[in-house]
């Protein structure tokens, strides 16, 4: 009687040793927005190494890079497209880790074409309630504290969230979004083995920290530059980051978001927008960033 028992004890052992879930795959998803953001990534890679799946019209490549499991995909230079991708992107290919990769412009006088920008934090600059010529406020509408002089009739205003908090659903409203504190530390580590290509006189730097702001609209205006730089204390200005780490957030997902200037948004008075001769070696600088970053992971 003693040997059945103790066989079955045996099976129910390995049965519950079955089912402690094993550590789930890394897969580090890369989002770039537009052709010249990704083509510096396909190139490093073995096209004979890249598998290539197709959603929605979009190319999704697969590849093992320094032993980790890579999918590179090019999201969409418009913040809708952008997040719809990043969903389809975390939803097909399961990612446990976001980093987005690309150009910007600087709107801050300390940050210079070339410069490789890591901001801790993102804001939608675009988010905003658009007043009459007499500048009274709609009834429910109150300015974000800090932001109550307007831009022309346009006031900055907060987000929406929705988040599970404990056993329940919340809205949080939000302004800021924060890049993970984590992979930071990791780009930390990597400031030193970087090398970028100089554009313009200043030689480039990695910056780590600070803040971002990301609109709908491509800004080339250089009142509005200033306008930024005074409101939101921000050092770079792009079209994507602020949706995207939203979308990450929603996921609980960690995301980095690696941005190499191409040019001054709206430029000095007078001078042409630098961001069309730039955008290849800007991109280029980004992609050598997040390459060592993925070595370093």
């Amino acid at each position: 009687m003693k040997k059945p028992v103790f066989a079955i004890a045996i099976f129910f052992l390995i049965v519950s040793l079955s089912s402690i879930p094993t550590q789930a795959e890394e897969r580090i998803g890369i989002n770039c927005n537009f052709y010249p953001e990704i083509k510096p990534f396909l190139s490093r890679i073995d096209p004979d190494k890249i598998s290539i799946k197709y959603f929605n019209g979009l190319e999704f490549y697969s590849a093992k890079i320094k032993g980790k499991e890579i999918v590179i995909f090019m999201g969409g230079a418009d913040q809708a497209a952008a997040s719809a991708n990043l969903q389809k992107a975390i939803d097909e290919f399961k990612l446990t880790k976001i980093i987005v990769s690309g150009i910007c412009g600087s709107i801050s006088p300390d940050v210079h074409i070339g410069d490789v920008v890591i901001p801790e934090r993102w804001a939608n600059h675009t988010y905003a309630y658009l007043s009459p010529k007499n500048k009274n406020f709609a009834p429910f509408f109150k300015p974000e504290a800090g932001f109550s002089v307007p831009y022309g009739f346009m006031y900055h205003d907060r987000k929406e969230l929705n988040l599970m908090v404990g056993y329940g659903d919340i809205v949080k409203e939000m302004m800021w979004f924060p890049v993970d504190g984590e992979l930071m530390k990791v780009a930390g580590k990597i400031k030193s083995r970087v090398k970028l290509k100089k554009i313009d006189t200043e030689k480039p730097r990695l910056l780590i920290g600070g803040n971002g702001v990301s609109g709908s609209w491509f800004v080339d205006n250089y009142e509005y530059r200033l306008h930024l730089r005074k409101y939101f204390k921000a050092e770079v200005v792009d079209i994507e980051s602020q949706a995207l780490c939203q979308v990450a957030m929603m996921n609980r997902i960690p995301i980095l978001v690696v941005r190499c200037v191409s040019d001054y948004a709206g430029n000095e008075k007078g001078e042409h927008n630098k961001a069309l001769k730039n955008l290849f070696i800007a991109a280029g600088n980004s992609t050598e960033v997040v390459w060592k970053i993925i070595e370093e992971l």
